[in-house]
């Protein structure tokens, strides 16, 4: 212009170019004139007109009960960068994380992430909290501001013992379990992480064990367990009427451990028969008339290799064919009970008739003691021939005859 002022012809962006160098040329109008030439340099000046901005969302980690101080591990870059192509001033930015658990973690001016401490001094707790998803902040000097995310994953570490699913387990089995057969499964779980921290093996500990035999065993010839699973099972023979008190241990990868009793009690099985002494018996009775004093002939015994209730043993006298009939080898408890009752009722009412016993012989149900208790004469009858059943209480009963 002719006064020498200098205008822009459109907008400037000192970001696209900070800069712009040109020539002036001033010419005097004289008769003489002169050309002077000037260099001009024009600084464009800086405005905040950029937003910080960021070309990365950042991942990170750090161990659980890690102390305060601690730098979490970032990635993609070891540190948070936003970019703000201002100067000066104008490009400083200010870091600054929230959302949810924000407050266990601080960002430093530099980018660089760390455990902030807390009044409280509770540190991370994976088990309670395994990750993190946080928003972070730059915002530059004029309040220009963008934000992009950081998730931090709190990582296991094996702090956690195993624990049972229950408390003492008591289990019954039979006598008859097969090998391989499974008795009880023990369970726990680990709260750490699935992994190598939370991996549980079980063994057998320690274990007694209660007989009323004189046999002893050692448990690992009758019951293992597995290792992977916590099943125990049978891999010998039980006694009956035993007990075994197993102490089982979980442990994790890290020697981290629990233990669990568990009572495993081998119940008796019905699975003898009463075995007479003797397959046949002879006595020997005077003739006369028992029906008001009982005179012992003499006494059967059988004996039942089962154990308690299995073993214990009543006798019947087999006076009638339809007896032999309705008795096969192996009836119920229920219908021999039944008939035991039939038969003293029978002998109740012919004790309290006038008239004489068809039958003049009993047994003492419990003890097998045989009687004579009614008329006895030879000239009638000189030979008795009958049987007695041995019955066991189990369930189903069984039984023998002589």
């Amino acid at each position: 212009t002719e006064n020498g002022e200098i205008f822009t012809l459109r907008g400037l962006d000192r970001e696209q170019r900070a800069q712009y160098t040109f020539t002036v040329m001033l010419e005097e109008r004289r008769a003489s004139s002169k050309l002077t030439v000037a260099e001009v340099i024009v600084e464009v000046i800086d405005e905040n007109d950029e937003i910080p901005t960021f070309t990365h969302v950042y991942h990170g980690t750090i161990k659980e009960n890690s102390p305060p101080g601690t730098p979490v591990f970032l990635l993609p870059t070891t540190t948070i960068r936003a970019v703000d192509n201002d100067t000066r001033n104008n490009s400083q930015i200010v870091y600054q994380l929230t959302g949810a658990g924000s407050d266990r973690f601080a960002i430093q001016p530099n980018g660089a992430v760390l455990f902030a401490p807390r009044d409280d001094g509770i540190l991370l707790d994976r088990e309670q909290r395994a990750d993190y998803k946080l928003d972070v902040h730059a915002t530059d000097n004029g309040n220009l501001s963008s934000k992009t995310t950081l998730t931090i994953k709190v990582e296991d570490e094996n702090d956690n013992a195993p624990i049972y699913e229950t408390g003492p387990l008591f289990v019954l089995i039979p006598e008859t379990a097969k090998a391989g057969s499974k008795i009880v499964q023990v369970k726990a779980r680990d709260r750490d992480e699935m992994g190598p921290n939370s991996e549980i093996h079980y063994r057998i500990s320690s274990s007694s064990f209660h007989s009323a035999q004189a046999q002893q065993q050692t448990l690992n010839d009758v019951i293992r367990i597995d290792s992977s699973t916590g099943e125990l099972f049978v891999v010998g023979q039980l006694q009956p009427a035993s007990s075994y008190n197993i102490s089982v241990t979980a442990t994790d990868s890290g020697g981290l451990s629990a233990q669990q009793q568990v009572n495993v009690t081998v119940i008796d099985v019905n699975d003898h028969r009463p075995v007479f002494e003797r397959p046949m018996y002879n006595f020997v009775v005077f003739e006369g008339n028992y029906s008001k004093g009982a005179l012992k002939l003499g006494t059967l015994k059988a004996t039942d290799d089962d154990l308690g209730k299995n073993s214990q043993i009543e006798y019947l006298l087999l006076t009638d064919p339809q007896y032999e009939a309705s008795l096969p080898i192996a009836s119920p408890a229920t219908n021999l009970a039944s008939l035991l009752q039939q038969q003293n009722n029978n002998r109740e009412q012919q004790q309290s008739s006038s008239a004489p016993p068809t039958f003049p012989i009993s047994i003492d149900v419990h003890t097998g003691e045989l009687f004579a208790r009614g008329p006895i004469d030879r000239e009638q009858r000189d030979t008795f021939i009958f049987k007695v059943m041995a019955i066991d209480m189990g369930e189903p009963a069984l039984n023998s005859t002589c």
